[in-house]
C-alpha cells in the first residue's frame, strides 16, 4: 500500500466532512469544534491527543496543512 494509504486517509477524511456537512453523520465531534473542514485545526480535534515541542505548530497545523506536507515545521 505505500503512499497509496496517503490518498485513501485524505478522501476518507474528505467523505467524513461531507457527511457532517450533509447531515448524514451523528458521531459527535468534541466540544471545541463548530465545524469539520480542511481549515480544521488538529489541535482541536485532537484535544488530549495532539501536542508537539513547537507551540506555534501544535495550535496551528490544519488538516490541509498536515496532509499537504506544508505545515512549516521540520521533520
Amino acid at each position: 500500500m505505500a503512499s497509496c494509504s496517503k490518498a485513501f486517509l485524505v478522501t476518507s477524511i474528505g467523505l467524513l466532512m461531507d457527511d457532517f456537512a450533509q447531515g448524514r453523520n451523528v458521531t459527535s465531534l468534541p466540544g471545541s469544534l463548530t465545524r469539520f473542514d480542511w481549515e480544521t485545526k488538529l489541535h482541536d480535534l485532537f484535544p488530549d491527543e495532539w501536542g508537539m515541542a513547537d507551540k506555534w505548530g501544535e495550535t496551528s497545523v490544519n488538516l490541509r496543512d498536515a496532509f499537504g506536507h506544508t505545515s512549516g515545521l521540520g521533520r
